[in-house]
């Protein structure tokens, strides 16, 4: 997931699992490699990641993360920059 954030980009109320098959990604239910701006992650639940519900490996500004449902996963979420 990327975005310059000239327009909000919305995830919300979705069923993120088991996202765990070889190739980028691969075990995070949401991951960001580039730049992440002007986000919102709201009421969705992430389950059976192998690695994180949600990963940012990069510069993130004006993220909101709300009313989600971490189970299950190696771990809710991490963040590299």
């Amino acid at each position: 997931m990327a975005n310059d954030g000239t327009i909000q980009t919305v995830v919300r109320q979705n069923l993120i699992q088991n996202n765990n098959q070889p190739g980028a990604g691969s075990g995070a239910g949401i991951r960001t490699d580039f730049a992440l701006n002007n986000a919102l992650i709201d009421a969705n639940t992430f389950t059976g990641q192998s690695d994180a519900g949600i990963g940012f490996i990069s510069t993130q500004t004006g993220i909101i993360i709300s009313n989600n449902i971490f189970d299950g996963n190696g771990r809710a979420l991490f963040a590299f920059t």
